[in-house]
């Protein structure tokens, strides 16, 4: 037996109210669905062709956003007391769900501090954040840190960052 594909197509959706029978202006569709249609030769000389067409489920079209990319930092180090500025341009930032965070590693690999930077959400955009720096939990001692631009499941490149160590104030004991 011998089927010929004659036609593949994509069809739109269309925002269409069955029950109204009328088009529904505000709604966006932004699904598709792929259309096959072949035909088999009849095995009977002067017999009809056989025609066979199916479509598929439909496909939903949207673009996802990608993985968050930090470019460029307007610093490299800051203050451990924190409450610094800190410009991060870079891409893929979700405005609905960004979250700066600072985490230090120990030798082992383990986790041994993090903290969420404050934004600054009128200045959040999908290429760039303004946050604040969060304070680290032993200014008298500073420590190379790293930065993680987090968009819902999918997080940046971490991106190296120094806290400089402040002098220790009078009448406060320094542990090592």
């Amino acid at each position: 037996m011998t089927a010929v594909l004659d036609c593949v197509g994509i069809l739109k959706i269309c925002s269409y109210e069955a029950r109204s029978r009328k088009v529904n202006k505000n709604a966006s569709n932004c699904s598709v669905r792929l259309v096959f249609r072949a035909y088999i030769p009849s095995s009977t000389p002067g017999g009809p062709d056989t025609i066979v067409q199916s479509q598929s489920e439909p496909i939903k079209c949207v673009q996802t956003m990608g993985t968050p990319e930090i470019s460029k930092v307007s610093l490299k180090h800051a203050n451990a007391n924190g409450g610094e500025e800190l410009f991060i341009l870079g891409r893929n930032f979700d405005t609905r769900d960004t979250v700066v965070v600072f985490r230090e590693y120990k030798e082992d690999g383990k986790l041994a501090w993090s903290a969420e930077a404050e934004i600054e959400k009128p200045y959040l955009s999908v290429c760039h954040i303004v946050c604040i720096v969060p304070k680290y939990h032993n200014p008298a001692r500073g420590a190379t840190v790293s930065i993680t631009v987090m968009c819902g499941k999918k997080s940046s490149h971490p991106l190296s960052f120094q806290l400089t160590a402040n002098p220790a104030t009078p009448g406060t004991l320094e542990h090592s």
